[in-house]
């Protein structure tokens, strides 16, 4: 594995953690949200999304250890993952606001 390789693959691990970390913010901030508002059906799609938060934490190690000729199909797998957490988080959001 090249220098440049294992540093790109660095740098994008970094970013994901950093993605990873903020849904968990956000799911916690959630949470509290749909606790305070008693929004009990929230509530359980925000447990389901914690969840999905340790799912993408154990691809992101998975990202880590696969070689190179699976490494960008896993990596766009992730990145989907991640984009479609946020995006149930942002609709999670909505839907407290209007409680």
């Amino acid at each position: 594995m090249s220098v440049l390789t294992t540093t790109t693959k660095h740098a994008v691990h970094e970013e994901i953690e950093a993605q990873i970390r903020s849904i968990e913010a956000k799911v916690e901030t959630l949470r509290a949200r749909a606790e305070s508002a008693k929004a009990g059906a929230e509530l359980k799609t925000i447990v389901a999304l914690a969840a999905k938060k340790q799912e993408l934490g154990h691809k992101l190690d998975e990202l880590m250890k696969v070689g190179d000729e699976k490494w960008e199909q896993r990596k766009t797998e992730l990145e989907s993952l991640i984009k479609s957490v946020d995006k149930s988080l942002k609709d999670v959001e909505a839907r407290i606001k209007t409680h």
